[in-house]
């Protein structure tokens, strides 16, 4: 279980960004505001282990006097089966699961659809790149896709993080690039507070995707905004996901 830090919002537009417009402000949250959240997709029923996260989750922000919502992350148009939503959240009812905001019920972070979220989340990624934390990749599909031993490392196998920022933005004009993290060369640490301090090598983690050359932001990376935005105290997931 591990509570997100720092700030919850970077304010800025993609075109015009510049690192002086990124505009950070705390959480006017109280600081004993339980905020925790069931994010499923709706590309099936739910199983045990659905439940069992969402029974946790739902009752951690009961005992504190919090605040538990649904989201729904949605933004696998391909695996999304019609239906799915409704008898996902029958079947939270049917258990006893209530909840405080969601896709059903609203709230003041909506909206509570992933895909209807998908504006904040390539502004946060060209907030990071104006920051010098993400940059464009050009990596084609057959470099992508090459053995682990022919690409090297987790993350971008073309040098495109060495890149000089002007010949990025000039190759950006006219090849499609998708947008990287780039995590730091060193030992990455996370704090749970379950297992305690967890850390972790910057180097076997690899610069990630956080959007597609086509523009739509990856999962992982939107999953992360959305709990920003929506000021989640607390998250709670499975060890698999540490």
């Amino acid at each position: 279980m591990c509570s997100p830090g720092g700030f919850s919002r970077i304010s800025a537009r993609p075109s015009t960004l510049q690192p002086g417009e990124v505009v950070l402000t705390p959480p006017d949250l109280p600081s004993h505001a339980v905020r925790t959240r069931f994010a499923p997709s709706p590309t099936g029923d739910l199983h045990v282990g659905n439940l069992r996260v969402a029974a946790f989750n739902f009752l951690f922000s009961r005992k504190h006097g919090g605040s538990f919502i649904v989201r729904i992350e949605d933004t696998d148009v391909d695996r999304n089966l019609e239906g799915s939503l409704d008898r996902l959240l029958g079947d939270l009812r049917w258990l006893g699961i209530d909840w405080d905001e969601g896709p059903d019920v609203g709230g003041p972070f909506g909206p509570y659809l992933q895909s209807q979220r998908a504006d904040g989340h390539v502004v946060r990624a060209y907030a990071l790149q104006a920051l010098g934390l993400a940059y464009p990749c050009f990596c084609t599909e057959t470099e992508l896709r090459a053995p682990a031993e022919v690409r090297g490392p987790p993350g971008c196998p073309g040098g495109c993080r060495g890149l000089e920022p002007d010949a990025a933005r000039k190759r950006s004009a006219v090849e499609p690039a998708a947008l990287r993290f780039g995590v730091p060369d060193e030992q990455v640490e996370v704090l749970d507070h379950i297992r305690g301090a967890i850390a972790f090598n910057g180097r076997d983690i690899g610069d990630f995707v956080i959007l597609r050359a086509d523009g739509r932001p990856t999962y992982n990376f939107a999953v992360v905004v959305d709990d920003v935005d929506m000021q989640i105290t607390h998250v709670i997931r499975g060890s698999g996901h540490l």
